[in-house]
């Protein structure tokens, strides 16, 4: 898609998306401050739905000790794999279909090693999860179009997540809660910014308009 298509306006489109990261412990394997664990970073739907309809890749920014720091996935899964033994903050960098809709970043950490009180198991692995959403405010017609047309779109590529679902951090109420409660004051607020710059150009084209009948008044020759 382009920016060439006109803007849906006085509409503000949400899509909840989840970055995580599943650690698995090496156990007698593990080699301290080398290579304790392998894992994964990913971007995924909340319900393991295909994303690619409107993410067009994900680029995830690992630590600068890492020979390729810089990971670019242009296909499902949005996901990455390696090894280590630190843990670190990872930037996933979200390019959509749309063109015109800028870039934007999301942050979580990476965790390797359980809570504390928690045993680490190598059957058992850590996963923590951020929920977020992604808003496009007056998006193009198709790309609204296309947004309208995949509410709901499973996918063929399940994520490497963990087989106990209580553990995902995206889960708990009060997380959810806050973010939700904080989209709302955000469309509240882009509303009420809207219907002032809507007042405010219709008050600039009558004016405009008024000006111009004066104009012509001025110049209008006598009768």
């Amino acid at each position: 898609l382009h920016c060439m298509s006109r803007k849906v306006r006085n509409v503000v489109v949400e899509r909840p998306v989840i970055v995580g990261t599943v650690a698995h412990w090496l156990g007698s394997k593990a080699e301290p401050e080398k290579r304790t664990h392998t894992w994964a970073a990913y971007v995924r739907g909340p319900r393991n739905e295909d994303l690619s309809y409107f993410i067009k890749k994900v680029v995830f920014h690992l630590h600068p000790s890492f020979k390729q720091s810089k990971r670019v996935v242009e296909a499902p899964p949005f996901e990455i794999h390696e090894e280590g033994w630190g843990e670190f903050e990872i930037c996933y960098s979200l390019y959509f279909t749309d063109s015109s809709e800028k870039p934007i970043d999301l942050f979580h950490t990476l965790k390797l090693w359980p809570p504390e009180g928690q045993s680490q198991l190598v059957k058992k692995p850590v996963v923590s999860e951020t929920y977020d959403v992604v808003m496009f405010t007056d998006p193009s017609e198709a790309f609204y179009t296309v947004l309208s047309e995949n509410e709901v779109a499973p996918t063929s590529h399940p994520l490497p997540t963990t087989s106990d679902p209580t553990n995902h951090s995206y889960s708990e109420q009060a997380e959810i809660k806050k973010i939700t409660d904080a989209r709302e004051k955000i469309r509240e607020e882009i509303r009420r910014l809207k219907e002032i710059y809507d007042a405010s150009d219709t008050e600039v084209k009558k004016l405009h308009d008024e000006i111009t009948l004066i104009e012509a008044s001025l110049y209008a020759p006598p009768t």
